[in-house]
């Protein structure tokens, strides 16, 4: 029957042979320590440094909602609430801004966004295709291997979608940045985002454009409510306009052709149509105080969101630490070196018994 234990003795003196073996080849170990720290060394001084663009921008949620007194109780006459605006607010709150900028629709938005680089018109997409190679990735795909892109997204096929939905999910994991502490809960707050790639001019551009179109969709948001308010109002407004000028020109038609009028009968007619006017006039006045305060609703109700600090050429620029990464290079040389070696050793064992 076979030995298959071993002693604590054998196993202190197997563990001693190997020492004094790998003691014995105590050169070769130097020499790839020398070759992994001149690697670390060439990868920190040739590797593409990363690019840092940072946007500040202050974000204030607007008034709370309040009612907008008589004028409020005038429009809810018309079936207009005024006093629901602004519901948007909340969903804006504290890190949502951040989850916002993740979302697919404002991250494509910003992709197909025209851009001028060295004098030559590309899209941002295109541009971060090139940085990250993914053509090359995608050469032994038969869907995106030969995939395009367009501002006109009504175009776009399965692999457009394939394509934006990978860039977007690398986007988020590896050049977007945000602070930390991201949870901001008051009414007013001074935020920044930061992306991080290895081309200088694609973080500035793509920074401020995503920070642009973000604005854009958060204010349109949250002034919804407001905004159609406003305009059914004015709709309303321009009827009833329309409707007094014309009872206004009838009881002016009416006066001119019955000048010298006796009968009664007549007059019926005539007193129709002057209370028609009076009605007419009464909520013409009516509609344009709501219009205006429907104005000073949605202004009341418009957020600020205003960019402080836009990433201004040349950005800051992260390289490699050299340190480090002599360190690493160390390290992976003199471990490989002695893992090759204990192999070696128990092969050329191996081959002895045999």
């Amino acid at each position: 029957m076979a030995k298959t234990e071993i002693s604590f003795r054998e196993l202190v003196l197997q563990v001693q042979q190997n020492v004094h073996y790998l003691l014995s080849k105590w050169k070769w170990i130097v020499l790839c320590g020398v070759v992994g720290l001149a690697g670390g060394l060439c990868y920190a001084i040739f590797s593409r440094p990363d690019y840092s663009a940072t946007v500040t921008f202050v974000v204030d949620g607007g008034n709370d909602n309040t009612a907008m007194g008589a004028y409020a109780g005038i429009a809810a006459q018309f079936g207009i609430d005024l006093a629901s605006g602004g519901a948007g607010n909340n969903l804006f709150s504290g890190s949502n801004i951040y989850e916002l900028m993740k979302t697919r629709r404002l991250l494509e938005n910003t992709l197909l966004t025209p851009v001028s680089i060295d004098g030559k018109k590309t899209l941002l997409v295109d541009r971060y295709i090139r940085i990250k190679k993914l053509k090359k990735k995608w050469s032994d795909d038969p869907l995106l291997k030969d995939v395009s892109f367009n501002k006109d997204t009504s175009t776009y096929t399965l692999a457009n979608n394939k394509a934006i939905s990978i860039i977007c999910k690398l986007l988020v994991k590896e050049n977007l940045i945000f602070p930390a502490n991201s949870d901001n809960s008051g009414s007013a707050a001074l935020m920044s985002a930061t992306v991080v790639s290895k081309d200088e001019q694609f973080s500035a551009l793509f920074a401020t454009n995503l920070m642009e179109n973000v604005g854009k969709y958060y204010v349109s948001t949250i002034t919804r409510t407001a905004r159609a308010t406003l305009s059914v109002l004015n709709h309303q407004l321009d009827s009833i306009r329309e409707q007094l000028y014309g009872a206004m020109n009838h009881v002016a038609s009416f006066s001119d052709k019955n000048i010298n009028l006796v009968r009664q009968g007549p007059q019926v007619e005539q007193q129709k149509s002057s209370l028609k006017m009076q009605v007419n006039a009464a909520m013409y006045q009516q509609l344009i105080s709501a219009v205006e305060t429907a104005k000073m609703n949605l202004q009341k109700e418009t957020p600020l969101f205003e960019i402080v600090d836009r990433p201004i050429l040349p950005l800051d620029r992260k390289s490699p630490n050299r340190i480090l990464w002599l360190t690493i290079g160390l390290f992976c040389g003199l471990l490989l070196s002695i893992i090759y070696l204990l192999l070696l050793r128990i092969y050329q064992l191996a081959m002895d018994e045999s």
